[in-house]
């Protein structure tokens, strides 16, 4: 198998990147950081699937938030395909056939049969390893290296293996070799020596057995007989217990019937009834009375003072209000003439006046014709005079055009706060232009004025529209007016109708008071009938006889219940003379009777419990052969499972011989090999591995012998790197895939560093090998991809 290209979509630092694998020492040079660990666990991703969230594994989500995975072009013997596996959580897998196109069915068990018989774990063990990685080397034995070449190199070995592996734990529980063991074979053991031992003991007891049989006998019926006696007494106590408890009872229903025999008149049912009938009643009307008298009469006068009031301030307010709409009248004309007049200028800004040395400059025609014509007069000499005199006419013309110019500017500069109007439009404007300073003043004034009215009007309102909860506007003075007049005329009406309403509901109140009062005045004449029947003044006292003769009814039933517990017999002795003092007494002497009885039965069961206890030491005809057939059944148990013990420990030695066979015995060639690679990485330091069940052992030129933690880390690490070569090596013939080798010669010296390059390059010839490292000491080599 060899690798050709690596196209990631998304897949940690990677998107949309891809690799080409043009070597077959392909070297992957970056620092540390740059995405080495990163495409190494991608291509292990697309081979054998991508890792999941479970603990704290990094699953490699993209940080530019591409599609998760990406593409293998791989060539396994003379096919090439591109191995696709996309999306991590549901990850999708596609095969192509680059030779036609075509796409394998059933991808993942196609990839499983080319890899096979690989799987992550096996690949990572042997073809995959970092830096961090090499610390394993502390932990690898003999027994987990033959049993990964046993798994790699035997078909259907790792079945087998599993078969072994359960045979050997499970005969391992049955036995342990030590004899502390607490194994059931080992406590079954245990137990069968300690039963033949106890067989040999009980033999020598049987004759004691049968005297102490009859001695129990005996025992038995003296215990039986007193306990007899016990329970005649027993019982005979407990009859005068009953009786003692019975004569309490016969005390207490004799003061019940003498209590009884004293009792008032009682109360009937029917004037109970009614007596509290009307007292229910009467509370009713009363609360209804006192209700009544309580209620407040509202004050309709105050409604009408304050109707009035505000009748008043509406009808001055709306006065004002006139006013003020006046005046917003007059200002909305002046402030219309005065736009009017600024619309007339650039940007509304009115320019004041003219003063008389602007007007002046706008009227008058200025000096420059009084120097044209002074030209013209002595040109017209000169020509008639001295023709060059004609010449000094230009004098006064170039004053006169000189003076025209100086005009013409300050006339500009007058009419450019004008917005381009004529001489004749600004002259036209200056009476509006002096009335515009008086009328800003007037216009100014009659804001203060308004503002002041609408202060003065608001205060007028501000009670009126709180009382009627009409939120205060200046912005529609006229509109709150007519609100606050409405919502008035409806107070005004509501409070007619109130005064209406409440003169309606104090007659009706009058009329239920005297009703309440007449019916109280009847109810008082019933019950005061009912109290002088039973010669009471109150209620109070009309309650307590009721509770009296509720008492002496309970009293009543008390005592017959205390009679129904006293039966003929005993209530016929207990009316002649029979006192408390002598039932006690007569109770004290049975209960000293039991007492003794019951000392005797302790007594005798004392003796016996003594004659059991030295029976149950000796042993039966019976017990004795039990305990012989119990022997018996333990020793054919014992041999049953020594059988079945002996015979997984048989098979799993047989299965062990079987797979070695099968795997063509490559457990010593890959030690043999990896000898010859340490050999040469430690330049012949170190001669020999050796693996044991727990440890791996190596031997140095000296002959002297190292465990693997005493070795400098470098030596660890070259140790690791051997062994991984070696298995790659042994397994050839079975699969053949790529070596990832991230980082592994950190601990290196140069020389050795050196020596590792060059074997890898020896091993390139065969199989692929992608080295990513941070630095590659032949920087000019061309199978080298910079990250």
């Amino acid at each position: 198998m060899k690798i050709k290209q690596v196209a990631i979509s998304g897949f940690g630092r990677w998107s949309k990147q891809t690799f080409d694998l043009t070597t077959q020492m392909q070297v992957i040079q970056g620092q540390n950081e740059s995405g080495k660990s990163t495409l190494r666990a991608f291509i292990v991703g697309v081979l054998f699937g991508f890792p999941n969230k479970k603990g704290r594994t990094n699953v490699y989500d993209p940080r530019d938030g591409s599609r998760y995975g990406g593409s293998l072009t791989v060539v396994f013997g003379d096919q090439t395909v591109k191995i696709t596996r996309l999306g991590r959580t549901q990850s999708h897998l596609t095969i192509t056939d680059l030779a036609d196109q075509s796409v394998i069915l059933h991808p993942e068990a196609w990839l499983a049969e080319q890899l096979a018989p690989l799987n992550q774990d096996s690949f990572d063990a042997i073809f995959n390893f970092s830096q961090q990685d090499l610390a394993a080397i502390t932990q690898i034995k003999g027994a987990d290296l033959q049993k990964l070449l046993l798994n790699i190199g035997a078909v259907g070995s790792a079945g087998w293996l599993n078969v072994a592996s359960g045979l050997d734990k499970q005969a391992d529980k049955q036995f342990a070799q030590r004899p502390t063991g607490k194994r059931p074979l080992n406590l079954a053991t245990k137990h069968y020596a300690e039963t033949a031992a106890l067989v040999h003991e009980k033999a020598l007891t049987l004759p004691d057995f049968v005297r102490g049989e009859k001695a129990l006998m005996a025992d038995k019926a003296e215990v039986a007989a007193a306990q007899k006696t016990v329970v005649t007494l027993a019982a005979q106590v407990k009859n005068h217990e009953q009786l003692l408890q019975q004569y309490d009872l016969y005390v207490k229903a004799a003061a019940l019937k003498a209590e009884l025999s004293n009792t008032p008149q009682s109360v009937s049912d029917d004037d109970w009834l009614a007596v509290q009938s009307q007292a229910a009643t009467m509370t009713m009307h009363e609360t209804a009375l006192q209700t009544l008298n309580q209620a407040q009469t509202p004050q309709v006068g105050h409604v009408s003072s304050d109707t009035f009031e505000f009748e008043t301030a509406i009808a001055q307010a709306q006065l004002e209000v006139q006013s003020l709409q006046k005046q917003f009248a007059q200002r909305d004309d002046w402030l219309k003439t005065q736009q009017q007049l600024g619309a007339q200028f650039e940007q509304g800004t009115i320019p004041p006046p003219l003063s008389a040395q602007e007007k002046q400059q706008l009227t008058r025609r200025g000096p420059a014709m009084l120097w044209l014509m002074a030209s013209l007069v002595v040109g017209v000499l000169g020509f008639l005079v001295a023709k060059p005199a004609v010449l000094l006419a230009g004098i006064p013309a170039g004053i006169a055009y000189w003076q025209y110019q100086q005009h013409q500017r300050h006339v500009e500069q007058i009419l450019a706060a004008y917005n381009g109007l004529t001489i004749n439009e600004v002259l036209n404007l200056q009476n509006a232009l002096k009335q515009q300073p008086l009328r800003k003043q007037k216009l100014a004034e009659l804001n203060v004025t308004i503002s002041d009215q609408q202060s003065a009007l608001l205060r007028r309102l501000k009670p009126i529209a709180s009382h009627f909860d009409v939120p205060l506007q200046l912005s529609d003075l006229p509109k709150l007016v007519v609100e606050l007049q409405h919502r008035y005329e409806q107070q005004k009406l509501t409070a007619q109708h109130d005064i209406l309403k409440l003169t309606q509901q104090q007659q009706q109140r009058v009329e239920e008071i005297a009703y309440h009062q007449q019916q109280l005045d009847q109810l008082r004449q019933a019950q005061r009938q009912i109290f002088a029947r039973y010669q009471v003044n109150e209620m109070a006292e009309l309650t307590a006889r009721r509770q009296n003769e509720l008492t002496t009814q309970r009293q009543q039933a008390r005592y017959q219940d205390l009679m129904r517990q006293l039966d003929p017999k005993t209530l016929a002795q207990f009316q002649q003379d029979t006192d408390r003092q002598t039932l006690q007494q007569a109770l004290a002497q049975l209960q000293a009777q039991l007492s003794v009885a019951q000392q005797r039965v302790f007594d005798h069961q004392a003796t016996l419990s003594n004659h059991q206890a030295q029976q149950a030491q000796l042993t039966s005809n019976d017990q004795f052969l039990a305990l012989q057939q119990d022997m018996a059944d333990e020793q054919a148990a014992l041999l049953d499972q020594f059988g079945d013990y002996l015979a997984d420990k048989l098979t799993v030695n047989w299965i062990n011989q079987a797979l070695q066979f099968a795997s063509q015995n490559r457990f010593p060639k890959m030690q043999q090999l990896a000898t010859k690679y340490f050999d040469h990485l430690t330049q012949g330091r170190y001669q020999r591995i050796t693996f044991s069940e727990t440890e791996l052992l190596v031997t140095r030129q000296d002959q002297q012998t190292f465990q693997v933690f005493e070795l400098s880390t470098g030596t660890q690490e070259q140790l690791y790197i051997a062994l991984r070569l070696a298995l790659s090596q042994v397994i050839a013939d079975i699969v053949a895939v790529p070596l990832l080798i991230d980082d592994g010669f950190v601990n290196f010296d140069p020389q050795r560093k050196e020596t590792m390059v060059t074997m890898l390059q020896a091993l390139a010839h065969t199989q692929q090998i992608i080295y990513f490292t941070t630095q590659w000491p032949h920087a000019t080599s061309n199978n080298v991809i910079k990250l």
